[in-house]
């Protein structure tokens, strides 16, 4: 259950999540850190099925190269309708970032795994007309750890997005 703990400080009532939405400049380091990692070893990775085309695992589980034509789930969408679509919702996403470095530091992080994890699949649609994928669960369903930096950027968006909420809710 979530739960709210109160501190008093400087004679008025703070509540702990505020607190915590106030990073220290050190945390925010340390995010962007992880976020540039994961991105770099995406790009590396990608390059590295390309030049090898590396196939090993076992039936559940394997490290394959595989060119996803589609958009999610492998659902076939043609690059002439599919790039600027994606253009576009990109440039949604920086716009967001650049009001969230403003006025809501808490989505920052969820925004940079979005951001990310999305120009990296866009440079795969640009350079070899399909998305990298190199994960493949099962012999059907193929990502990458971009596709997965996108996610957590979604759940960390939200949550940040639900705190807010609750801040609000429980102050009034």
């Amino acid at each position: 259950m979530y739960r709210m703990q109160e501190k008093f400080q400087n004679g008025s009532i703070v509540l702990a999540d505020q607190a915590a939405h106030k990073q220290k400049p050190r945390a925010r380091v340390r995010g962007l850190g992880v976020v540039l990692t994961l991105f770099i070893v995406d790009l590396i990775a990608k390059q590295y099925f390309v030049i090898t085309n590396s196939n090993y695992g076992n039936w559940w589980f394997k490290f394959k190269l595989f060119y996803n034509e589609g958009i999610v789930f492998s659902l076939p969408v043609p690059n002439w309708i599919y790039l600027p679509i994606a253009l576009a919702i990109f440039l949604i996403f920086i716009i967001l970032l650049r009001w969230a470095t403003k006025h809501d530091p808490a989505s920052i992080l969820g925004l940079l795994f979005i951001i990310l994890g999305a120009f990296s699949n866009l440079l795969d649609r640009f350079i070899h007309e399909a998305t990298i994928d190199y994960l493949l669960f099962f012999d059907r369903s193929a990502i990458n750890i971009a596709d997965i930096m996108i996610i957590i950027g979604v759940i960390l968006f939200v949550r940040s997005k639900n705190t807010d909420r609750k801040l609000v809710y429980l102050a009034n």
